[in-house]
């Protein structure tokens, strides 16, 4: 299937669902919204391989299972012991990224809180799509694509605040 309007529809629509599933595989919050919005992600670029007809949240739902285990086992990989008698601490110190993930997350919880008709827009344009072809896609006119997206942002940035 292509993606188009109907697919992005139904990414929208199961996203709660999706979210559900996330929490129950990792246990928390925090690691659900990142796994959903790599799940996303990975469900949006691999449109084309949607066959119609199918179960789309059974196919979403075995992205983001795989999405989870991937991510544990590369956790594993890099759990590894080191002699801290060999390690140079200055060496090993690494620029604290906790503000951009906290933004992040942040982010993802605003966004759910976002109307879906507003939501869908705001991904759609976040996706790099033309204001014509969320038009079409959605079939609505351009000016209320506009209207829309003016309004998620506004909403967006009411609840970032």
């Amino acid at each position: 299937m292509q993606r188009g309007k109907e697919f992005d529809g139904m990414v929208v629509k199961e996203m709660p669902q999706l979210f559900q599933y996330a929490c129950y595989l990792s246990k928390s919050a925090d690691v659900a919204e990142d796994l959903l919005s790599d799940t996303v992600v990975t469900i949006l670029s691999s449109a084309q391989r949607f066959e119609q007809g199918t179960n789309f949240n059974a196919w979403a739902t075995v992205i983001m299972r795989n999405q989870f285990v991937d991510t544990m086992r590369k956790k594993q990989r890099r759990k590894t012991e080191v002699n801290s008698d060999l390690v140079d601490l200055n060496m090993t110190a690494v620029p604290p990224s906790q503000d951009t993930t906290i933004l992040a997350k942040q982010a993802i919880k605003a966004m759910m809180k976002v109307e879906p008709k507003k939501r869908a827009v705001l991904l759609l344009v976040a996706g790099d799509e033309s204001y014509d072809d969320i038009a079409s896609r959605l079939s609505i006119p351009v000016g209320s694509v506009k209207s829309r997206l003016n309004r998620g942002r506004t909403k967006l940035g009411k609840i970032m605040a």
